[in-house]
């Protein structure tokens, strides 16, 4: 939770030193290779995002700050035309976390009276669905289980800590598959496209008032745990459709970067600097959307960082 907090609080700072899209409706902004694609007010600010499964909408959420005013809404965005449908608005909603697979059902986590992991139907049909206790989650690429981060209580000290489990969403059977009680909390979680890994953060105090997070890749299979950035402040990692890459914001005095890493965190990119926010991968790979407090854009991969990087990625400095 104070991962999420300081997520926020670090995201305000830096949307308020760019304007993308100055002046009312402009939907293009100085950058080569980004731009606005809705017509968003700016108020409140705008939290996660996920693309749709065929690449025709993204499900987002707005965030109050320090949630004094929990009341918030969940939108749905056409990207092709700009236009917001709201989907949901309820007193406790947190974040958006996840598009179903097949299509018909976004996840998003609550607090307050609705506490925990909810579904609720695209078309807007029906009343939102209790999953699972949580404060993050991940739908598997297949469609039948989830991924949960919450928290478990620790047998043999007694104390409550981060945890990961998947939930099998027709039986609801549970899989334990990681503690961590060497963080002081967690927050992010993706699953990997061919389902094998997750992507996920752990934070930590570095002193009175400091904090670090870094983003780890989970092997489900082997439980196997390895770091993908060492240090700093980063958050939000979101993986490339096929798997070999990890976009994620990297936090610093001057705002937020978008940063692209290979998934074995050999190399890194930086995309664009000083504007990215809660990044999502569309599902053709071919662009990158991100929250601003002003509405939501998108970066073309290829006019930013090259035609040949969609096929290379980052290309690892030579020995």
């Amino acid at each position: 939770m104070q991962a999420r907090f300081l997520r926020r609080l670090i995201f305000l700072v830096a949307a308020a030193t760019l304007c993308l899209a100055c002046g009312g409706d402009a939907r293009t902004s100085p950058l080569s290779g980004v731009s606005r694609i809705d017509r968003y007010d700016g108020s409140p600010p705008l939290g996660d995002m996920v693309w749709s499964p065929d690449g025709t909408r993204l499900a987002v959420n707005t965030q109050r700050p320090m949630r004094s005013h929990p009341q918030d809404k969940i939108f749905i965005l056409d990207v092709a035309t700009g236009d917001l449908r709201l989907l949901l608005e309820s007193n406790g909603i947190r974040d958006v976390e996840d598009w179903s697979p097949r299509g018909d059902e976004i996840a998003f986590s609550a607090s307050l009276d609705l506490q925990g992991i909810w579904v609720v139907k695209v078309d807007g049909s029906g009343e939102p669905r209790f999953v699972d206790d949580g404060f993050v989650a991940a739908w598997s690429p297949s469609g039948d289980e989830m991924a949960i981060l919450g928290a478990t209580r620790d047998p043999e000290t007694d104390q409550w800590v981060p945890s990961i489990w998947i939930l099998d969403l027709a039986t609801g059977d549970r899989r334990l598959v990681l503690n961590q009680d060497k963080s002081d909390g967690c927050s992010g979680l993706a699953w990997s496209p061919d389902g094998t890994r997750l992507a996920l953060v752990f934070s930590r105090t570095t002193g009175d008032t400091s904090h670090e997070s870094d983003i780890f890749i989970l092997n489900l299979t082997t439980g196997r745990l390895n770091r993908l950035t060492d240090g700093g402040y980063n958050l939000s990692p979101a993986w490339s459709p096929d798997g070999t890459l990890v976009a994620y914001d990297s936090f610093d005095a001057k705002g937020s970067h978008l940063m692209i890493a290979r998934v074995g965190g050999e190399c890194t990119v930086e995309a664009i600097s000083h504007i990215s926010s809660n990044p999502a991968w569309s599902p053709d790979g071919r662009q990158i959307a991100f929250a601003l407090r002003d509405g939501i854009y998108v970066m073309d991969i290829a006019t930013v960082l090259g035609e040949d990087f969609l096929e290379t990625g980052p290309v690892c400095p030579q020995e």
